[in-house]
């Protein structure tokens, strides 16, 4: 923030931050390989999950970026884009989906461009539906070694068990454990919550389970909130979200170099990340390192020129020739 405050910190940051990123993530998984989780998935020294959201953080600042010639910009989008395709994130992926829809219906383009611009994705998606089977034929081949072709695929095929959806199915599980618990609530734990961290309670039925976090088992924020802090810190939750997207709004709207408006495209792919993701556990983790560096930029737009001060007991001694009341 206070980078941002001391104009070192701007949009068109995105760049070396980018290739930073990037570049570790390579040397990660050459020289590094077997590192963390999921070794196979195209990562930093972090989860695939919290690398996806801090690329898609860089995705809606490249998109929105008016510090950057389109030049740069348009490539620089397709290179973010092709990061999170290798980093196999299915949410993140459909966020930036959602966020690139946003971004084009906020924008200044003229109308008739977002109509071309609504036309022609409806256009290649016409396309890709009738030659379905080709498509699918293709994304069979990659579907190993992709997690987000793996998912399209077993969607198409509506394999619910396979590969390509991951842990969807387990997750629904956990979801109607969560649903069940909270339905199973009295009324006095549905207005002030089970406390943090007992929603592994819920999975478990232990908080002290050897090489687990409690606070990383419920992976759907949304439920996690409704259990552990009630209706209370759900209401307290919401205001904070609607304070975060005015705040982003507002700076849209009063500054016109855009620096608020990645934040703003950036709200609908967190919303989606909080149903699947653990993000409110993940303090000072790439996720948080993303969305702080998105509300950094936005308070740009709200930074208050300085004030005149006149200063005292200095006597401007003006060295132009004096003009007459005749020569003017």
């Amino acid at each position: 923030m206070r980078a941002a405050k001391g104009g070192y910190l701007t949009s068109s940051a995105v760049l070396p931050v980018t290739v930073g990123a990037i570049a570790i993530a390579v040397l990660r998984s050459v020289f590094m390989p077997k590192y963390g989780d999921e070794p196979a998935r195209f990562t930093a020294f972090s989860s695939a999950q919290s690398f996806a959201a801090f690329i898609a953080a860089l995705y809606c600042i490249a998109l929105c970026s008016k510090g950057l010639r389109s030049s740069v910009r348009i490539p620089l989008c397709a290179l973010l884009a092709a990061t999170l395709f290798l980093d196999g994130s299915r949410i993140w992926a459909i966020g930036i989906a959602l966020v690139t829809l946003f971004a084009l219906l906020i924008s200044d383009a003229r109308f008739w461009v977002k109509i071309c611009g609504v036309g022609i994705a409806v256009a290649i998606a016409a396309v890709l539906a009738a030659s379905a089977d080709q498509v699918m034929a293709f994304l069979a081949q990659h579907a190993e070694s992709n997690r987000i072709a793996a998912a399209v695929s077993a969607v198409y095929e509506g394999d619910v068990k396979s590969y390509g959806l991951g842990t969807y199915k387990f997750r629904r599980g956990l979801d109607a454990k969560e649903i069940g618990a909270i339905t199973d609530s009295s009324p006095t734990q549905l207005l002030f919550g089970h406390g943090t961290s007992n929603g592994a309670l819920v999975i478990t039925g232990s908080l002290f389970k050897a090489d687990l976090d409690p606070n990383r088992l419920m992976h759907n924020e949304w439920l996690r909130v409704i259990y552990e802090w009630g209706l209370i810190g759900l209401i307290l939750w919401l205001m904070f979200l609607g304070s975060l997207t005015i705040f982003a709004a507002r700076g849209v709207q009063i500054d016109k170099n855009g620096n608020a408006k990645p934040l703003l495209v950036y709200i609908p792919a967190f919303l989606l990340g909080l149903a699947g993701e653990n993000i409110i556990a993940g303090a000072g983790n790439a996720v948080s390192v993303g969305f702080l560096l998105l509300i950094a930029l936005a308070s740009i737009s709200h930074r208050q020129p300085r004030p005149f001060f006149r200063e005292r007991g200095v006597v401007r001694i003006s060295l132009e020739p004096a003009v007459s009341a005749g020569e003017r």
